[in-house]
């Protein structure tokens, strides 16, 4: 991957969680109960799905 593609990638992973971020922390704070926690949660979640956001395809919705 180039730098151009890369900074698309980096851009569009951007709108993703600036899209999703609000629902997964919501999520892992009624769950949790623990802002603090939900926040570590939240985060976690991000970063796992940055790993893996190369070989995501397209074929299911981001959210899922």
């Amino acid at each position: 991957m180039d730098k151009e593609e890369d900074a698309v990638h980096i851009r569009d992973f951007d709108a993703v969680i600036e899209t999703y971020r609000p629902r997964v922390f919501r999520f892992a704070l009624a769950s949790t109960r623990d802002r603090d926690l939900a926040e570590t949660v939240t985060q976690d979640c991000f970063v796992k799905a940055h790993h893996g956001w190369q070989q995501f395809r397209g074929e299911a919705a981001v959210q899922t």
